[in-house]
């Protein structure tokens, strides 16, 4: 009879601060080992005897108050947590019992729309056409304009419209700039975000919006109406991928679609309405999405979904595609740009990288690689990488003086290498494939593909093009 191994699992969601209402299943050949609840710090611990001595499976997450996402906030961002969120696991029993552990380490940052500040001056608008500025409030009943005491102040003033009130030729216009204004519209599939903005007469001053949907059904959002925008934030859940249309030409630079749940947004150059060398920050949602910079420089951060993701034709860019397989395009800017594969453990969030300038080939503005330590634990944040060959990295691995080393070599090299007496997990390019390899205890035998990179196989120097933070 074959010998029952003890194995147990000690892990954790990596910068979790409650997560309490989030699950866990331990899967083994597809076969559920075991089901439990994380705890509100993010703990979990698995028991459980299995016959083989090595054993290979996965742990997935869920929601136990049945939503597609669970959420939790921690260092005053919130997360959320995919439905199913999964990632593999392998542990080798050489003596009985056994213990290892194992982090699941979170990323999909989700900034919610805040809650308006309660001192706020309040306009709310109505299903008549209303009239807002910072001479008149009012609204139009039966062709006759109405007036009250609302209107827009030199402080901050929050215009709030439920369902079916904005878009009756309502003109808002507020003179004094810098006051942090909002607009705060909710949509549906009915009244929706598309077809309210267009009929609006004209919005002005206002430096925020803030849109919620219900299975909103809007497909293209044209922002013409607007002038003095600088953020743009959406939540909720809409039918369809949603083309912007005029957003920079409307002075927003931050667009904000952490929280929005389903159909994803398309954000292209060519429909901006003009060219900024501004900074701009966009956030994807958790569907896919098409983000693409202008001149300036850029932050985009993809979430869920297979987004793709294309960086400034002039100045530098710091891309993220977060989970799912992304695509970066970083374009030939000649400019210093960064994507981050923080997280990234599997060829499941992979990213294909496109226009990779590496050390050999720009030794000015060369492109980078950053990686978080608290993931790849073979190396320290601020620490710059040593490049080593795969008889190298065996090498130092065996004298317990492998730390922050990088392996470039070929593919077949790689595969041969066991770094595990290091006690980290560790990362590799092969040059002959040009891919990043990733082995969570060091024995690249069993490593996983973690990206894809395009054009890079000729010029990339770890010690230039890699950058570890924390």
């Amino acid at each position: 009879m074959a010998k029952k191994y003890k194995f147990s699992v000690l892990g954790d969601i990596t910068d979790a601060a409650s997560v309490s209402g989030v699950g866990y299943s331990f899967d083994v050949k597809g076969k559920t080992i075991k089901q439990g609840s994380v705890g509100s710090d993010g703990a979990f611990s698995i028991r459980f005897k299995n016959k083989k001595k090595a054993l290979k499976g996965s742990i997935a997450f869920e929601d136990l108050n049945g939503a597609n996402t669970a959420n939790f906030t921690n260092g005053g961002l919130e997360y959320s947590l995919a439905s199913g969120e999964s990632s593999n696991f392998k542990a080798k029993a050489k003596k009985s019992p056994q213990s290892f552990s194992y982090a699941f380490a979170l990323s999909n940052p989700v900034s919610p729309i805040p809650p308006p500040p309660p001192e706020a001056n309040r306009i709310t608008l109505t299903t008549f056409e209303d009239i807002y500025s910072d001479a008149i409030g009012g609204q139009v009943i039966g062709g006759t304009f109405t007036p009250n005491n609302e209107r827009f102040t030199a402080g901050q003033d929050i215009v709030t419209s439920t369902a079916g009130t904005l878009g009756q030729a309502d003109s808002l216009t507020d003179n004094t700039a810098g006051d942090n204004d909002e607009l705060r519209t909710t949509t549906d599939a009915n009244n929706n975000l598309q077809n309210s903005v267009a009929a609006t007469t004209a919005i002005s001053g206002i430096e925020n919006l803030y849109a919620s949907g219900s299975n909103d059904s809007s497909a293209e959002v044209n922002l013409n109406k607007f002038t003095g925008l600088t953020t743009i934030k959406v939540d909720g859940s809409f039918a369809n991928q949603v083309k912007l249309n005029q957003y920079l030409a409307s002075g927003a630079r931050t667009f904000d679609f952490s929280s929005m749940t389903s159909g994803g947004v398309l954000i292209a150059n060519v429909n901006s309405g003009v060219n900024t060398g501004d900074a701009l920050t966009m956030i994807g949602s958790r569907a896919a999405d098409i983000l693409e910079a202008n001149i300036g420089a850029a932050t985009l951060k993809g979430g869920l979904g297979a987004d793709f993701i294309t960086g400034s034709s002039v100045s530098g860019t710091y891309a993220e595609g977060g989970l799912d397989i992304d695509t970066v395009n970083l374009t030939a800017n000649n400019a210093k740009d960064t994507v981050s594969l923080k997280n990234i453990t599997t060829a499941a969030d992979g990213d294909t990288i496109l226009n990779f300038a590496g050390f050999g080939a720009n030794n000015t503005n060369f492109d980078t690689l950053e990686f978080n330590a608290s993931t790849f634990t073979n190396y320290t944040a601020g620490t710059n990488v040593t490049q080593v060959d795969a008889t190298q990295a065996a090498a130092s691995a065996a004298a317990q003086a492998g730390l922050n080393m990088f392996v470039v070599d070929t593919a077949a090299n790689i595969a041969n290498l066991n770094a595990s007496a290091q006690g980290t997990s560790w990362l590799a390019y092969a040059t002959d494939t040009e891919s990043i390899l990733y082995a969570n205890n060091g024995d690249f035998s069993n490593s996983q593909t973690t990206a894809q990179l395009v054009g890079v196989a000729n010029n990339f120097d770890a010690t230039r093009n890699v950058s570890i933070v924390a």
